[in-house]
This record gives structure tokens, C-alpha cells and sequence, in this order.
């Protein structure tokens, strides 16, 4: 929770993509306005206008941001080796810890670990 926006981070488990971590991102303002709504079946939320909920694949964006880096990193050296010998990037396992913390200006910091088989 940060001065404009509520940020929650889920493990979410699925028998054809396995886990994943999902960042969701909603504004305070739209938030209350979903929550006070009084309708029954959607507690407001299937009211939301699109658009204004964010959900972002944690490992997707990680493994974005690090193989478009301009500059090379010796620690991404068996990253690199893996997806050029043939290795799938659906193969790489990225695990978020339990902890997010708001740095504000609608940013969130949370802990990573890549695995690479």
C-alpha cells in the first residue's frame, strides 16, 4: 500500500501452467469504489472499468528486464549459457518472496530468485 495505489502479490497455482506470481495493482480510489458497491454476486468489482486493474507476471517481466540489459553481467553467464544451448524459457523457474514493499510513485520492490535446470 503506497500513497496512491494498493499493490498484492499472489501465488497462484494451475495444473496446465504450474505457479506463477502475479503482481495486481489498483488504485485506492478504485478500490473503495469497488468495495462499496452494493451489488451482491460482484461486490462491485465486475463494475470496475477495464483497464484500471494491472496484473503483471512477475517471472515474465524479471526475465524480460534481464535479457534486454545493453550491458553484459558475468552473473547472468549460465542464463545465457542455458538459452543458447537450446533451453526454453518456459523451463526457468522465477520465485518471488512472500514480502512487497511500496517505494511509492507507484513502484513495488520484491525479492526474486531465478532457477535455471
Amino acid at each position: 500500500l503506497d500513497d496512491e495505489l494498493i499493490g498484492c502479490l499472489c501465488h497462484v497455482h494451475s495444473a496446465v501452467n504450474g505457479e506463477s506470481f502475479k503482481l495486481v495493482v489498483l488504485s485506492r480510489e478504485n478500490f473503495l469504489c469497488a468495495g462499496g458497491a452494493s451489488t451482491s454476486d460482484s461486490v462491485g468489482w465486475l463494475d470496475l472499468d477495464k483497464g484500471v486493474l494491472n496484473v503483471i507476471d512477475v517471472g515474465d517481466s524479471v526475465l524480460n528486464y534481464l535479457l534486454s540489459l545493453d550491458e553484459a553481467d558475468h552473473r547472468l553467464l549460465r542464463l545465457f549459457d542455458f538459452l543458447s544451448d537450446g533451453g526454453g524459457i518456459d523451463e526457468i523457474e522465477v520465485l518471488a518472496s512472500q514480502s512487497l514493499v511500496a517505494c511509492g510513485y507507484g513502484r513495488f520492490m520484491l525479492e526474486v530468485c531465478i532457477s535455471i535446470p
